[in-house]
């Protein structure tokens, strides 16, 4: 029987357009018929999608809260500028809600689809990416997310998924031209404006780079050359911030409201929980006070406030802090708290599985594919380690980790698969 899934995998795989074909189609079945569990609008989530209707209405990037506020960089920029097409094309209304929900079913699954592409740029066997890509396709372990409650995460794990592809080939060719740092800049400075959370990534790349290249020097001037049109890039929002909201910033004003939720007196490690213990009430998607707040200081002064709040709660209760901490990264590899209990034991299985894989993929030769991965892990979750959990944060690498869990689980299923040996490398003869 293992034999047989095998050889249907590995039939399949040779086929690129038939595994696209499947795995996109199993992926949006699973997920609309979750969505149609909705028999009235599906629900309006939260910040990005006020933004996008204040953009649909007014024009202005503005009102993320639960009343106006006026204008903010709550968010990046991309995804609420999409919702807002998604509103003046279909109104703020359910049929509006349906196709933005829609669209982002139609992003997860492009990008499970994309799984045995993904792999096979990497270096594993598609057999393997069509594996992990089914598993994504038939499990939504993000829950609402994947359905709902999406923001701009499937479409920054697309962008990013081929940005480590590059990356990897890139390596392999001793970043030669300045046409690719060209390219390389503009597409990193262009997925900084739906995913900003992966610059540690963008940075810990040009420093592995740096340190593994015999010539250090060309490898240093190819990353300045990139980092220089990714700056170029950032310049226009970045102006748009300081000259609305009066400061300088990097893509978002909220580092000091979500660091606040994240350590005080009532918080908890994920947002579900806290939802549950009040300790959100204060946020200004759920609180007047707060808004009315923000109106009469602004939404930056709002945030540094909110900052030295959170430093001083950290500075009073550092063993809080600390358990707070590691139960944030607890939660991003294992989902502990945030996903129902029968999951949690999938989460500790795909994450153990993808560590194994990538090791897995080191000892097989794809050196470079493993430290491009490798570096992705250390650096990307390392933000999200100071904040309460919500289980779309892992999306943007989810991919990646499901990926090298597919391999390992292939590989695993390809040895017990494998006819037996005798000790001097003959078949083993079975008698009746």
């Amino acid at each position: 029987m293992l034999r047989l899934s095998l050889s249907a995998l590995e039939r399949i795989a040779a086929r690129p357009l038939t595994c696209f074909l499947l795995i996109f189609v199993v992926s949006c079945a699973a997920r609309f018929s979750l969505l149609a569990l909705y028999r009235g609008s599906p629900p309006r989530i939260g910040e990005a999608e006020n933004i996008g209707i204040s953009l649909a209405r007014t024009g202005r990037f503005a009102d993320p809260f639960r009343v106006p506020t006026g204008p903010t960089a709550h968010t990046p920029p991309f995804y609420p500028v999409l919702v807002s097409q998604i509103y003046r094309a279909f109104g703020v209304t359910p049929a509006g809600d349906l196709a933005r929900c829609s669209l982002n079913i139609v992003a997860y699954a492009t990008l499970q689809a994309s799984a045995p592409l993904l792999g096979a740029g990497l270096g594993i066997p598609r057999a393997a990416g069509l594996f992990a890509g089914l598993v994504m396709a038939l499990c939504p372990l993000h829950k609402s997310a994947e359905v709902t409650g999406g923001w701009d995460e499937p479409y920054s794990a697309i962008a990013f998924a081929w940005i480590l592809v590059w990356t990897k080939r890139l390596w392999d060719r001793a970043w030669r031209t300045r046409r690719s740092a060209l390219r390389y800049g503009a597409s990193w400075g262009l997925l900084f404006h739906a995913a900003p959370t992966t610059l540690p990534t963008y940075l810990g790349l040009g420093l592995a780079a740096w340190l593994a290249a015999r010539e250090r020097s060309r490898v240093r001037n190819w990353w300045l050359v990139s980092a220089a049109v990714t700056a170029v890039i950032l310049i226009p929002w970045t102006l748009r911030n300081r000259y609305q909201l009066g400061a300088w910033m990097f893509m978002r004003s909220n580092l000091g409201l979500e660091l606040q939720q994240s350590y005080n007196d009532l918080a908890q490690p994920t947002v579900l929980l806290n939802n549950l213990h009040g300790s959100t009430r204060t946020h200004p998607l759920n609180s007047i006070g707060a808004c009315r707040e923000i109106t009469v200081s602004g939404e930056v002064e709002f945030n540094r406030s909110r900052f030295r709040d959170a430093l001083s709660w950290i500075r009073s209760h550092p063993g809080r802090f600390i358990w707070l901490t590691l139960a944030h990264v607890r939660e991003f590899w294992f989902g502990w708290f945030e996903v129902p209990r029968w999951m949690t034991p999938v989460f500790i299985v795909i994450t153990l599985l993808a560590w194994a894989g990538l090791w897995r993929l080191h000892c097989s030769g794809a050196v470079i594919s493993a430290r491009v991965l490798a570096v992705a892990w250390l650096t990307y979750p390392a933000t999200y380690y100071f904040f309460q959990y919500v289980s779309r944060y892992r999306v943007v690498i989810d991919w990646s980790i499901t990926l090298m869990a597919g391999y390992a689980a292939y590989e695993l299923m390809r040895r017990l698969a494998a006819p037996a040996k005798t000790m001097e490398g003959a078949p083993a003869l079975v008698h009746d």
